[in-house]
């Protein structure tokens, strides 16, 4: 429901994005981890649309990605 009201108030914007990267963290809590990865794409793809792959924000988006990646792996 949360990202359903991101998408119609903030299409593609900030707030939009963490949401996704929220919801695949969560995915991967959950075990779902093809679900999480699928997310973790879409948050970084508008991201790097939306900032630019050498802004500081997309840059913190992609390091969190990575840290929640291995935080499942172990």
């Amino acid at each position: 429901e949360n990202l359903r009201r991101f998408r119609q108030a903030d299409e593609g914007g900030y707030n939009h994005t963490w949401a996704l990267f929220n919801l695949a963290e969560a995915k991967l809590a959950l075990g779902k981890g093809a679900e999480a990865e699928t997310l973790f794409g879409q948050a970084s793809e508008l991201g790097r649309g939306r900032w630019g792959a050498n802004d500081v924000r997309f840059k913190t988006l992609a390091r969190y990605i990575s840290q929640a990646r291995a935080a499942a792996s172990k």
